[in-house]
């Protein structure tokens, strides 16, 4: 597991990110996709941007792509690194959580992130999605997704890969360049 801290100035960046995507989705009448039913659209969405700023900032890539897609939602997956596309998935809980639906999982890759406090966010690993979907286990999680579905594919953090070999899974790939640099 790594822990990534995010800085006081990179938090209210990601706040008024969040403050113009709530903007624009309150103007555009666009409804929320979000499972729960506990939290705003606004914590929700924080919590996933806080999770792709850290991992930019633990891969040293660019999360310009996390802050464009403002229009709801993104293109499936969160960054492509050396042509293999990783998706993101930041919880507050305990499993890796992937709705039901095939489709749903778009990266090559996911890693699993736990908000642990408002500025750290803590990798547990990741998986290719052929290694997902191999390891996982179905749970009826007893509310529905955006699908209706109660069902999801669950992959506890003790089957996925050591976070410290993601890395050196990327840089193995050739058929494209390092994603763009860091931004400081």
């Amino acid at each position: 597991m790594i822990d990534v801290t995010i800085d006081d100035d990179a938090l209210s960046m990601l706040k008024q990110t969040i403050d113009d995507r709530m903007e624009y989705k309150n103007k555009h009448n666009i409804k929320s996709m979000r499972i729960s039913k506990k939290e705003t659209d606004k914590q929700v969405w924080l919590r996933g941007l806080r999770g792709e700023y850290a991992l930019s900032k633990l891969l040293g890539i660019s999360n310009k792509g996390s802050l464009r897609h403002s229009k709801g939602g993104d293109r499936g997956f969160d960054f492509a690194v050396n042509g293999t596309t990783i998706e993101l998935k930041t919880t507050k809980g305990w499993n890796l959580i992937v709705q039901k639906d095939y489709r749903r999982l778009k990266g090559d890759v996911i890693v699993d992130a736990q908000d642990i406090a408002p500025d750290t966010i803590r990798f547990r690993g990741w998986a290719t999605k052929d290694e997902f979907y191999d390891r996982c286990h179905q749970a009826d999680l007893k509310y529905k997704d955006a699908n209706g579905s109660t069902t999801r594919d669950v992959m506890n953090p003790e089957d996925l890969n050591p976070m410290e070999t993601l890395e050196e899974h990327l840089h193995a790939r050739k058929d494209t360049e390092m994603g763009e640099p860091e931004v400081p």
